[in-house]
């Protein structure tokens, strides 16, 4: 991965856009070079580009959020619209250039940010959200955020720290270096995954002793069985009672049913055969009639049909003649209309060429009138065109229809240059944009001025409100060195008071301790202690120790608020140091700014010192009138072209108007309407229509009269026919014949009401027979002499003593269900904690391996193996820099002495303490190490863009220029870009390429290459 080009734009101090090609010949040339500047002046803001363009972070602040842009005033510099960060890098799969930008709305509120990734080399289309850029870059580079920071900015100064440490310090530097602190993670995850999982098994252990004993006692579950056994018997006595009773009280409700049964189908029967008779005396008739006359009902279907043709022509031959009459009266009236419309009477035959000719006549003068209105348009928008820059206050149209309308523009716009006259003494300036010019120069100057009055008073305001805040606070800083003196004093007092007590306190505990031996000495026998046989000291008793707690906690009371105290002054003594630092700070900018602005005032404006705010306005008032007036004199000249122009359009227009008045005229005197062409093709349609409309009707009327008359004889043949034959069965006339036949489904309807009748009464007869044979059987059947009521109560006092039976039956079932049910959920609890136990010796093993409370195992573990590798790899660049130095890592013991030593290879090989090492070989060494962490990062990743800061400001003058001479032969060897940070003037005259940063006085800085 190779850096190519960095760009940004109001980045921290850095204002406007800056620009660093790598690809230029200053570099390319000189691969070796350096960023200088001041502190403060953005050095590191150069390398917070690179991380926030590619992965929207910086290492100050981790992830750049429009949050930590807008509150905490991070990135955009102060004052400044928008930002952003571009950086264009090869890698493996081509050319790529990544961006981060945030701007301020118009509003005035900040935009989220936003970011873009783009293929350079190739077009290739990116469909990325920004949230996926970041992802992206660390695909295409090889490394993630934090191996790209370790990787291409080394931070030498962080392993000059690690060299000096001891191993509790080295252990700390190298989990921030090389971000190892997820080993302590995973250390206390497997210690504590442990401890969970143990204290789950032993939650199930509790859960089945106590299941285990709500388990039932053997002579108590054997009693249970016995009385199931017993009250089956029971039971089962009840039940067969129970049924035989039940059994003749169903056949006693059944034999009730069926004599209720027989009585409803013996009255059904009655009903339906009264039913039947009264159908028989309504539709029997009717039924009789229809089947005599139904042989000739293709006859009688025939006539019908012949009778409604005949009237049916008959009626529509009277329409017709109808239509007839009134189309000819309306032929009348259209021929009455084409007439008004010619305007004279013409013949019926002529009225289609009479109204061609009135075509020809009309068309030629709407055409003449046409010519005219396209003549008007053409000189209106020539007219409209040299008025267009004129503010009117009426419209074009009304100009054109009135014309004193016109004559007051003509005299307002002389009234205009009469008064301009006036103002400028009949004189105009030649050049009026040069004159306005000069004016509004002269009105900035005196709005400079009067600004810069009004900051003087400000500012002066300012100075004298923050000095009288800092003599206040200097007022409360006097006393407080004493007062935290005396306080520091108090507590080194009171801390050793509290020592002599708690010591006399542990002596007594001490004492305490002895008083059940003191209790089994006897006189005359020797002390297992110390042999002696004279006890003085049996009787003596610990005394004074509730008074010794009390005074113990009293001073500890003491210390505790003489500590609070001391704290609280403290923070309050850096507070007001802090507030009188920016005060002053503060205090020096303004005096500056109002001496500044005070030059600059008394140079521009000498005879306006004691102006007050009426004065300047006064001034400014009488330029703004001049260059009012100016303006105005500009757009009256303006205007006086455009009316000169319009004048000979306007007396044009005026004569088109006349002549189209005149042919509008003869128009009207032949046509009122609107469309010529469309009204005179109307008449003719709607003639030619009329016309044809007749002439249909005509043919119509003597078609049906002729059809009309065939009808009517077929209709009589018929009839001769049919009369003979159905008064051979009893019908006078067809009509009677007619009348009598049914329509087939009706006549159906009724042949099938009377046969379901018949069925009807057939089926309730054998149904009754039926029930009365199955009543008699049921009635023999019957051996009791108890009634229905009797045989209810019972089987009421039988369902009861079942329903007690049930009851404890049931009871006792559940208990033994409940105890088997207990049994099986012990077994599978145990089997449950079995299986735990089994999983859970992997997670002991885990713990003991690399588990603790702490992470440290683990984390120390993974921290040898990783500080190996780095050593490995700090020892191939060691070689490369220095041919004499060797780092070498001792056999890690439980001291917290050094193991990590330098081996001095022209001393044969004599290993000595890395803390021997001079500055300029702890630079080196420290510099290996770095560099060997970024091969470490990288994972094999080509990284042709390295930039090292830190260090180099505590070198002499002999180390530096052999620093130097190494990276020189590093970048040879390797051909990377190099870049070295500092602050150092001599990396000026041995590095020819430079990125010199700059600080103004404003806090802003600027970038140039050298």
């Amino acid at each position: 991965m190779k850096i190519l080009r960095l760009k940004f734009k109001n980045i921290n101090s850095l204002k406007g856009e800056h620009e660093i090609d790598f690809t230029d010949s200053h570099f390319t040339q000189n691969p070796l070079f350096a960023i200088t500047g001041p502190t403060g002046s953005g050095k590191t803001t150069v390398l917070d580009v690179l991380t926030l363009a590619l992965f929207g972070e910086v290492p100050r602040l981790g992830k750049i959020s429009k949050r930590i842009v807008d509150e905490d005033g991070a990135i955009l510099t102060r004052g400044q619209k928008g930002a952003f960060a571009q950086v264009d890098y090869e890698c493996k799969h081509g050319v790529y250039s990544s961006v981060w930008s945030i701007e301020v709305n118009r509003n005035g509120n900040l935009n989220d940010y936003e970011m873009d990734l783009a293929r350079v080399d190739l077009p290739e289309n990116l469909d990325l959200t920004k949230s996926q850029i970041p992802r992206k870059n660390e695909e295409l580079i090889g490394l993630n955020y934090s191996q790209f920071a370790k990787s291409v900015m080394l931070a030498q100064g962080q392993f000059a720290e690690f060299l000096k440490a001891d191993r509790k310090e080295r252990s700390e530097i190298l989990e921030k270096i090389t971000g190892t602190g997820i080993y302590k993670q995973l250390g206390r995850l497997a210690f504590e995954k442990f401890r969970d999982k143990n204290k789950y098994i032993e939650q199930q252990i509790g859960i089945l002793n106590s299941e285990k004993e709500k388990l039932l006692e053997n002579d108590k579950k054997k009693a249970i069985q016995t009385r199931l056994k017993a009250l089956l018997e029971e039971k089962l006595k009840v039940e067969k009672e129970h049924k035989q009773v039940e059994k003749q009280l169903d056949l006693q409700i059944e034999i009730q049913k069926l004599a209720n049964t027989l009585s409803q189908k013996t009255k059904s029967l009655a009903d339906k055969q009264k039913e039947e008779n009264e159908f028989e005396t309504c539709y029997g008739e009717t039924i009789k009639n229809h089947e005599n006359v139904q042989k000739f009902s293709d006859n009688l279907h025939r006539w019908k049909y012949k009778q409604k043709e005949v009237v049916s022509l008959t009626k529509e031959a009277e329409r017709l003649n109808e239509q007839k009459e009134k189309q000819q009266k309306q032929n009348e009236i259209y021929f009455a209309d084409i007439q008004q419309f010619i305007g004279k009477k013409i013949d019926k035959n002529d009225t289609l060429e009479e109204l061609n000719t009135f075509r020809k006549i009309v068309g030629g003068l709407i055409e003449q009138k046409n010519q005219l209105s396209h003549s008007y348009k053409e000189q209106r928008a020539l007219f409209t065109g040299a008025l267009s820059g004129m503010e009117l206050e009426v419209s074009i149209k009304n100009l054109l229809e009135n014309e004193s309308l016109w004559q007051g523009v003509l005299s307002r716009h002389k009234n205009k240059g009469d008064d301009l006259k006036g103002f400028f003494n009949n004189s105009f300036p030649e050049d009026i944009a040069q004159e306005i010019e000069q004016r509004e120069k002269q009105s900035d100057l005196l709005k400079k001025g009067q600004n810069d009055q009004a900051n003087l008073l400000r500012i002066g305001k300012e100075i004298n409100r923050k000095s009288e805040q800092l003599e206040k606070i200097k007022k409360q800083l006097n006393p407080l060195p004493e007062e935290l003196n005396q306080l520091k004093s108090q507590q080194a007092l009171t801390s050793e008071k509290l020592k002599s007590l708690r010591l006399e306190q542990k002596l007594n505990l001490m004492k305490a301790e002895l008083e059940s031996y003191r209790s089994e000495l006897e006189s005359g026998k020797p002390c297992p202690l110390c042999g002696s046989e004279d006890h003085p000291y049996t009787e003596h008793q610990v005394v004074g120790e509730n008074d010794l707690s009390t005074q113990i906690k009293k001073r500890e009371e003491e210390e505790r608020k003489l500590s609070n105290l001391f704290s609280r002054k403290s923070v309050q003594q850096e507070e007001l140091n802090k507030q009188r630092t920016t005060l002053e700070s503060e205090l020096e900018k303004q005096r500056a700014e109002w001496q500044k602005i005070e030059e600059a005032f008394n140079l521009a404006h000498p005879e306006k010192i004691d102006f007050e705010e009426k004065d300047w306005e006064v001034d400014l008032k009488t330029i703004r009138t001049h260059i009012k007036n100016l303006n105005h004199l500009k757009e009256f000249n303006r205007e006086n072209r455009a009316i000169q122009k319009a004048i000979p359009l306007y007396e044009k227009l005026q004569n088109i108007a006349e002549q189209g008045k005149e042919i509008n005229g003869r128009i009207k005197s032949f046509y009122s309407g609107k469309n010529l062409e469309k009204d005179v093709r109307d008449f003719e349609n709607t003639w030619q229509t009329a016309l044809q409309k007749l002439t249909g009707v005509k043919e119509r009327i003597k078609e049906t009269v002729e059809k009309n008359r065939k009808e009517k004889e077929n209709f009589t043949e018929i009839e001769a026919v049919l009369l003979p034959q159905l008064q051979s069965v009893g019908f006078k006339d067809i009509k009677r014949a007619q009348a009598a036949l049914l329509a087939s489904d009706r006549y159906e309807q009724l042949k099938n009401q009377s046969a379901a009748f018949k069925e009807e009464i057939k089926v309730l007869q054998t149904e009754i027979k039926t029930y009365q044979e199955r009543k008699n059987q049921l009635i023999e059947k019957l051996n009791t002499g108890k009634t229905a009521e009797e045989l209810k109560l019972i089987l009421g006092n039988l369902k009861k003593n079942m329903e007690v039976f049930r009851a404890e039956e049931q009871e006792y079932n559940r208990l033994l269900k409940n105890d088997e049910e207990l049994i099986k959920r012990i077994k599978t609890l145990g089997e449950k904690i079995e299986k735990a136990q089994a999983k859970m010796l992997r997670w002991k093993l885990l713990r003991d391996l690399i588990g603790d409370a702490n992470g440290h195992k683990f984390n120390q573990f993974a921290q040898d193996l990783t500080l190996r590798q780095l050593l490995i790899l700090a020892n191939k660049r060691l070689k490369q820099i220095s041919e004499r130095y060797r780092l070498v890592l001792q056999p890690i013991s439980d001291s917290n002495k050094d193991t990590l030593v330098i081996a001095d290879m022209d001393m044969g090989g004599q290993e000595r303490a890395v803390q021997t090492l001079s500055g300029g070989e702890s630079f080196l060494v420290s510099l290996a190490l770095a560099l060997g962490l970024s091969d470490l990062a990288s994972k094999n990743i080509i990284i042709n863009s390295l930039f090292i800061d830190e260090g180099f400001g505590t070198l002499d003058g002999n180390t530096l220029d052999q620093t130097l001479d190494v990276l020189e032969r590093l970048q040879a060897s390797s051909s990377k870009l190099i870049g070295i940070i500092s602050h150092v003037d001599s990396l000026k005259e041995r590095i020819g390429t430079q990125v010199q940063l700059k600080k103004d006085g404003q806090g802003y800085s600027s970038l140039r290459i050298v």
